[in-house]
């Protein structure tokens, strides 16, 4: 059972297909909001103007969006049509859920990264 658990990481697709639906979305959204966590948190430390640390902690979270969303982009689609989702509107109606959900777990990972970074933001009079 170990071994077949560790063999389903060599093949990511295979992996998505033969789990939950719900993997689908949790594995692909760990990974972008966990690496968009991270380069938020280093901003927060970095940088020290405001200004810069708004427009650079965007960039970052887009920059990192897009480089967690295109590979997986695939895996997902196939992963939808394996579970019975048809082509066509069916498949852009999920994809389309599921890149807005990556988008709101970038949202989330970002904010969080920054507070936990405890960046200095500017204090409201």
């Amino acid at each position: 059972m170990f071994v077949d658990f560790v063999n389903l990481f060599s093949d990511p697709e295979g992996f998505l297909k033969t789990s939950s639906l719900w993997v689908t979305f949790i594995i692909p959204c760990l990974t972008s909001g966990g690496s968009i966590f991270i380069l938020a948190w280093i901003a927060g430390k970095v940088i020290t103007d405001y200004g810069e640390l708004i427009g650079s902690t965007v960039i970052l979270a887009l920059g990192g969006l897009s480089f967690t969303v295109i590979p997986w982009w695939n895996t997902a689609a196939h992963s939808f049509t394996a579970h019975g989702v048809k082509d066509g509107f069916p498949l852009g109606v999920a994809m389309a859920i599921w890149a807005v959900a990556h988008v709101v777990v970038a949202v989330i990972a970002c904010c969080i990264g920054l507070a936990s970074s405890k960046a200095k933001l500017p204090e409201v009079k």
